[in-house]
């Protein structure tokens, strides 16, 4: 290889990774002005599901929701809780297993990120739910 090529190979590398790193810092800054944390209740969440702009309207948030215990039942490695008040379209929280399950009836707030979520065919799963 000549001379030139290894200097043209080297800049275009150099340039590469200036654009990445530069890409990078500014993803990241962008991230970091727009997180937001948001309270909601399971009605808002379900609504927003069943008509189709839960994305658009929650995606890059980290959510709180409020509300009352309806059931809550195992699954695997987890457990499950269903919020009373959005029965047409029940909204879920999907805690850890080594969380401990709150008391049907009882009123929590659950936090988690809202781009995690999950639609399903009858409601929405809101996963990696942690109760503060």
């Amino acid at each position: 290889m000549t001379r030139s090529k290894v200097l043209k190979i080297s800049f275009a590398g150099i340039f590469l990774v200036a654009v990445g790193a530069g890409s990078y810092f500014l993803g990241d800054k962008y991230a970091i002005e727009h997180l937001q944390v948001i309270r909601v209740t399971p009605v808002q969440l379900s609504d927003a599901m069943k008509s189709d702009h839960f994305y658009r309207s929650y995606r890059e948030n980290t959510l709180l929701v409020s509300g009352q215990v309806l059931t809550v039942g195992p699954i695997q490695n987890t457990f499950i809780i269903m919020f009373a008040g959005s029965n047409n379209f029940p909204v879920s929280c999907e805690f850890p297993k080594s969380a401990t399950p709150p008391a049907i009836g009882s009123q929590i707030t659950a936090i988690t990120e809202a781009a995690r979520a999950v639609r399903l065919p009858t409601g929405v799963l809101l996963k990696d739910c942690v109760i503060p």
